[in-house]
């Protein structure tokens, strides 16, 4: 079907409900076409089904959000125009996703981020990249205080993360505790770690059928992987031991 649109479309026809059947198709079996991007701006220019074009841009955020596949700069741009006129929860995080990135925003992405990081921050959906803008806008300490561990899988599997604090308190026994389901199979658990202590944490996953697999044991300190700099009341008190 694709090579009949390139035929199609090399003849100047009008190819819009080619168009809509291809992106269809795709959606509907969830399968990765290679040339999607193109005939998803072919009719993007034309195109009548509002819906068809929110669930491609939807798919994609989604797929770059929780899996990281890499889409084209050109689909932020319109997520970013379809943003204005209405709201999408998956478009907006994968667009913030995406500016975490970055070191320099326009007034405009600074509003944008400012207004969307404390909206999520209310309902209680605060994802690690989040801590990323702690120098583009104020942060909560519930952010800024916080080391996150992050695990992706199916969101109907059960995560549990197996951890023990190295330090002078420390014990040999490992703490189990349930990683937060936080958005579409994106687990994930907040830690408070002071300077030089560390943590070791493994993380266990049993899906529908009752079977667990484990991942490889993880160490994480402080003043390797956290920034001191940050204005918080942790901060103040990991200066001091400094």
């Amino acid at each position: 079907m694709y090579r009949l649109w390139e035929a199609a479309l090399a003849f100047e026809l009008d190819t819009v409900n080619l168009e809509e059947r291809l992106l269809g198709q795709m959606l509907f079996a969830q399968s990765y076409i290679s040339n999607s991007l193109s005939v998803f701006m072919q009719y993007y220019k034309r195109g009548t089904n509002h819906k068809l074009i929110k669930a491609f841009l939807s798919y994609n955020a989604y797929k770059y959000l929780v899996m990281d596949r890499v889409i084209q700069p050109d689909l932020f741009h319109i997520m970013k125009r379809e943003l204005v006129y209405e709201d999408n929860e998956v478009c907006m995080l994968a667009l913030l996703k995406k500016l975490s990135y970055g070191n320099h925003f326009t007034d405009g992405e600074t509003d944008l981020i400012d207004y969307n990081i404390h909206k999520f921050i209310r309902r209680g959906l605060i994802l690690p990249f989040f801590k990323n803008f702690h120098n583009a806008v104020t942060l909560p300490s519930q952010i800024n205080d916080r080391f996150f561990v992050e695990y992706t899988t199916n969101p109907c599997h059960k995560v549990t993360i197996h951890y023990r604090l190295v330090g002078k308190n420390s014990t040999d026994e490992f703490i189990s505790a349930d990683m937060k389901n936080i958005y579409l199979g994106i687990h994930v658990k907040a830690f408070i770690l002071f300077y030089n202590e560390s943590i070791q944490y493994y993380i266990t996953e049993e899906d529908e059928g009752g079977q667990v697999s484990i991942t490889e044991s993880v160490n994480v300190q402080l003043d390797q992987d956290m920034k001191l700099e940050e204005d918080t009341r942790y901060n103040h008190i990991n200066f001091m031991l400094t």
